[in-house]
């Protein structure tokens, strides 16, 4: 359960934590693989890491989130309230982001669920982009890896 200061999620996740983590190398791969003014939806956006620095690239970014207060400090990209499995949009995106292991969730039901949301929002010839570990990878991290390969 959430201990100590500052705002939590429903799930147990310090906002905090979220607004100050660096965005590091996902930005440049996203970047890279949308090209330029692509529209962008970023699932579980949280506090905007990736979805602001993408919007002042030229994107067309929507960042989604079940969490009101971590939307709260998305500052560039639309936002959209919503848990992911339950997002239906009216429109496709050239490239659709689903970040931060969500996919790694250890309900299959749940992971099936993402990847339907990830298709029913990707435009035809668009591209989705899923970070993920294989389990083995999150047994080798020791506190204060934020970012880094496991030692």
């Amino acid at each position: 359960m959430a201990n100590g200061p500052g705002a939590y999620t429903d799930d147990g996740c310090a906002v905090e934590v979220y607004r100050r983590l660096p965005v590091g190398e996902d930005l440049h791969v996203i970047h890279l693989v949308a090209g330029e003014g692509a529209t962008i939806l970023d699932l579980g956006a949280g506090a905007g890491r990736l979805a602001d620095p993408l919007s002042l690239l030229g994107h067309r970014v929507v960042a989604v989130d079940d969490s009101a207060e971590m939307l709260t400090h998305v500052t560039h990209a639309r936002t959209v309230r919503s848990r992911i499995e339950h997002l239906d949009l009216p429109t496709t995106f050239d490239v659709v982001v689903l970040a931060s292991h969500l996919i790694n969730n250890p309900c299959e039901r749940r992971r099936h669920q993402l990847l339907l949301t990830v298709a029913r929002h990707l435009a035809a010839g668009g591209r989705a982009l899923v970070q993920w570990h294989p389990p083995v990878w999150f047994d080798s991290l020791s506190a204060g890896d934020v970012g880094r390969s496991p030692r």
